[in-house]
């Protein structure tokens, strides 16, 4: 009797590291996805930037402003397209994200700092918050919902 519940003890532990391996594993991956946006924004990388949505025509970008939506991977690329004309160029603060997941959804939150750097060497700082909803398609995570706003000052 003593040697079953060790048996299951033991069982149960090897489970659950497996479990949490997984977990992090799963956590690591989704913030990837958060870095490659980033850097595809900072370098104006259309096709990286592209390459996070997931192919499909429900994939949403919502922006702050009262136009900022825009619905399917063409109308996304033009969005994108647009916005990388402008003469700066963006990144934001990842450090203080929120993520979880369930099985083949995962979720993220950003609540940090965006920075602005003008053409002309300018840098702009401002609070920005960032929420994306992703779904697991192959073997990563793919982007169905991006909303990024700027909260109102106190």
């Amino acid at each position: 009797m003593k040697r079953l519940f060790l048996i299951l003890i033991v069982t149960f532990y090897f489970v659950v590291q497996a479990n949490l391996t997984a977990y992090a594993q799963n956590l690591q991956s989704v913030k990837q996805t958060l870095t490659d946006w980033n850097e595809a924004i900072m370098y104006k990388d259309i096709e990286k930037a592209i390459s996070v949505f997931d192919d499909n025509a429900n994939v949403i970008v919502i922006g702050s402003g009262k136009e900022e939506v825009h619905k399917g991977n063409a109308e996304i690329r033009k969005f994108l397209e647009r916005f990388f004309t402008n003469p700066f160029s963006a990144s934001w603060d990842m450090s203080n994200v929120s993520i979880d997941s369930n099985k083949k959804t995962a979720w993220a939150f950003v609540n940090g700092e965006a920075t602005i750097k003008g053409d002309d060497g300018s840098i702009i700082k401002m609070p920005y918050r960032i929420t994306v909803v992703m779904v697991w398609k192959g073997a990563t995570w793919k982007w169905r919902l991006f909303n990024g706003s700027v909260p109102e000052k106190d």
